[in-house]
């Protein structure tokens, strides 16, 4: 997976603009669903913090794991909580998000 500078790989790009196909395509050719960038977050965590549930669903579905920590601590879970995005912390809390991770 090539990464900018700050670590981030085209998933994680996709990840934060919420779009799903292209995710998709990127998840087919073998792109890297749990790749964690500079901060430690991974493309689910940067979809979880800004709110698009169908890319949480999609890289759920594909096997992304749904409580991996950034170098804070945080987990998706906590970051969909922190802003609000309550679609976003039930999709992770059905699919197994630890409560008390930290």
């Amino acid at each position: 997976d090539a990464r900018e500078q700050n670590g981030w790989t085209p998933l994680h790009i996709t990840a934060e603009q919420g779009h799903v196909n292209i995710g998709l395509t990127l998840l087919e050719r073998g792109a890297a669903i749990d790749a964690q960038n500079q901060n430690g977050a991974t493309p689910l965590y940067i979809a979880a913090q800004n709110g698009h549930v169908d890319t949480v669903l999609t890289l759920l579905e594909h096997g992304s794991a749904v409580s991996t920590q950034n170098k804070e601590g945080a987990t998706p879970l906590h970051i969909a909580a922190c802003n609000g995005c309550v679609d976003v912390a039930r999709t992770l809390l059905e699919h197994g998000a630890a409560v008390n991770a930290r």
